[in-house]
């Protein structure tokens, strides 16, 4: 089954409304850091 052009705007509506989207970069080696504070306030 292909993928639809009405399913793409459905999934890229749906990501819109419904998520937000968070993305950072950061120096080689803070990766791990940054993951285990994020961690520890959920």
């Amino acid at each position: 089954m292909a993928y639809t052009e009405a399913q793409k705007r459905a999934g890229i509506k749906y990501m819109t409304e419904k998520t937000d989207d968070i993305r950072l970069r950061v120096p080689k080696g803070l990766k791990e850091k940054y993951r285990k504070e994020a961690e520890k306030e959920i």
